[in-house]
């Protein structure tokens, strides 16, 4: 492409020396034989008309610029200036660098990169990366009910969320709008954005890592512990079976059945059914109403 361009580039300027000719000695260019009125201007348009083929020929196979995915894209004065800009603003796809970099001395910021405190605060372009990042950390919980192999993984997912919303979140917001009249934008998603969360955070604590497995055990411990408080012979207790939790609107319903020694040397049969919530401030499940 390269070639064909320069052999173009050559031949319209040898259309214009041609032309410029024309107007001195026509007489090169015609045969004598052609009785001509006008002989320099006729060389003169001839020469011209096939300098601008030749120009227009070459301007349309110059390659355009294309953007990542290889698709043309239409230079204007304004574009020009919003990738400008865009490369003048310290930008990063995840707000947690930017933030530790804000956090870290400036002796170790690379001198690479613009300063915080230099950066342009930008309402819409901000809210995308906050957005982008929430909805990441958030989807990765909604996983969390598509597959029960990795149910225990709930508490840490929401302990990334928590960070994000009320830490890192907030901390970009109050660091470059103080004021509260710079990033409206910002704030009314991250208004958004807490709602959302406020819904799954409910959910946790009272289910919390809704491992049903893990209840089952706790569910069998917290039994033993209330039952061998209140038999007459707490030896002789024999846990039989715990049913599978069922969700309820406090916590967990189990059934445990069991036997032991009644006051006639006998052994009666009989289930206890527990309310099971979950501690959030101590990571574990209490049986909160036992009958």
């Amino acid at each position: 492409m390269e070639t064909l361009n320069s052999i173009l580039g050559i031949l319209a300027i040898l259309s214009l020396i041609c032309a410029i000719v024309g107007l001195i000695k026509p007489q090169l260019f015609i045969p004598k034989n052609l009785n001509i009125k006008k002989p320099r201007l006729t060389v003169f348009v001839v020469f011209v008309l096939l300098f601008f083929i030749i120009a227009c020929i070459g301007g349309s196979l110059m390659p355009s610029e294309t953007d990542s995915d290889g698709n043309p894209v239409a230079e204007n004065t304004n574009v020009k200036k919003e990738k400008k800009a865009e490369q003048d603003l310290y930008v990063v796809a995840d707000p947690l660098e930017l933030i530790q970099l804000m956090k870290a001395p400036t002796s170790k910021r690379s001198k690479k990169v613009r300063q915080p405190d230099a950066i342009v605060v930008h309402d819409s372009l901000w809210t995308s990366i906050l957005v982008h990042r929430f909805d990441s950390l958030y989807n990765r919980l909604m996983d969390c009910d598509k597959n029960e192999a990795i149910a225990t993984d709930r508490r840490s997912r929401h302990e990334a969320i928590k960070t994000f919303i009320y830490d890192e979140w907030w901390e970009v917001m109050e660091k470059y709008d103080s004021a509260r009249t710079q990033l409206p934008i910002c704030r009314k998603e991250y208004t958004k954005a807490c709602k959302k969360y406020d819904k799954e955070y409910a959910r946790f604590l009272k289910y919390g890592d809704e491992d049903l497995d893990y209840i089952k055990i706790v569910a069998e411990d917290e039994a033993k512990r209330i039952l061998r408080q209140v038999l007459r012979d707490p030896s002789s207790l024999d846990i039989i079976s715990v049913s599978t939790p069922s969700k309820v609107s406090n916590g967990y319903r189990c059934i445990a059945k069991y036997r032991a020694k009644n006051g006639f040397g006998g052994y009666n049969v009989e289930q206890l059914t527990m309310i099971l919530a979950y501690d959030e401030e101590n990571i574990r499940y209490k049986c909160i109403d036992a009958k």
